[in-house]
């Protein structure tokens, strides 16, 4: 490959396996993330592997600190991958959600995506061309219960992506989008959850499903790096939405009764505040 690639919320999880990804095979690295500590345990680790790695501590929700990592990146040359990673959780019935958490997940999950092809794309496309990485979600197919700021932002990200799609056609610039389902990744952890919803999710079908050995975060890496190269606009990852997928092309009344069921039996709850 040979490029420069630049990887958001890359400290740890599904964004570290993307840079390793990519690092093997043979890109230079630009790793962005909010926690400096994270970034500096990946850059020794990919380092010590024998890539090129470059480090800066970015909010993806702050535009001007994005223009800033922009300028900084561009003025070094041509940016050929970027992958729009960064991302946070919230769990809980969407009618107890706060603003603050509805700004927070629109803020990094939707706008954090929009400020970096505010800044890279022109130029990316200016320069010839090159790939656009968006990881979405297995949510951004269906609304899920207890889940419905974070269903929202990802499906927000896939029309994102399917809409540059459609504009891009026939040009250098390639947009692909990535459909994780649940991965074994700190999320619940950092997300905004309540510790009586982080808990409910650690023993229910998501807990179950991150707990799998094959839910590694190197397969969203692994299928990263599958889009890029043989240039598949959107790859689902797991079954969750390949299902989402076909329930809804063919029994969406099932699918919805089913989340209905599933909400049922109680969502996590986010306390007001």
């Amino acid at each position: 490959m040979g490029r420069r690639a630049l990887v958001t919320g890359a400290g740890e999880g599904i964004g570290a396996a993307i840079a390793a990804a990519l690092a093997g095979a043979g890109a230079s690295l630009v790793l962005t993330d909010r926690r400096a500590d994270r970034l500096a345990a990946q850059r020794a680790k990919l380092e010590a592997a024998g890539a090129t790695v470059e480090v800066l501590v970015c909010d993806v929700s702050d535009a001007a600190a994005v223009g800033a990592v922009a300028a900084r990146v561009l003025a070094a040359g041509p940016l050929f991958i970027l992958v729009n990673n960064a991302g946070v959780a919230h769990a809980g019935p969407t009618l107890d959600a706060r603003l603050s958490d509805w700004g927070e997940i629109i803020g990094v999950n939707v706008l954090g995506v929009v400020h970096h092809l505010h800044h890279f794309g022109p130029a990316m496309q200016a320069a010839g061309g090159g790939h656009i990485v968006n990881i979405a979600s297995a949510a951004a197919l269906h609304g899920l219960p207890g889940m419905g700021p974070y269903a929202a932002s990802k499906a927000a990200v896939l029309s994102i992506s399917q809409s540059l799609q459609a504009e891009l056609a026939g040009s250098g610039l390639r947009v692909h989008a990535v459909l994780p389902g649940f991965v074994q990744t700190r999320i619940l952890e950092d997300g905004r959850l309540s510790e009586a919803g982080r808990a409910r999710a650690r023993a229910g079908l998501v807990g179950r499903l991150m707990g799998r050995p094959s839910r590694r975060p190197e397969v969203v890496g692994e299928a990263v790096l599958r889009a890029i190269l043989d240039d598949v606009p959107v790859v689902p990852v797991f079954a969750e939405p390949r299902l989402l997928s076909l329930g809804r092309r063919l029994a969406p009344g099932l699918l919805a009764r089913g989340m209905a069921q599933m909400a049922g039996r109680g969502a996590p709850r986010t306390p007001r505040g």
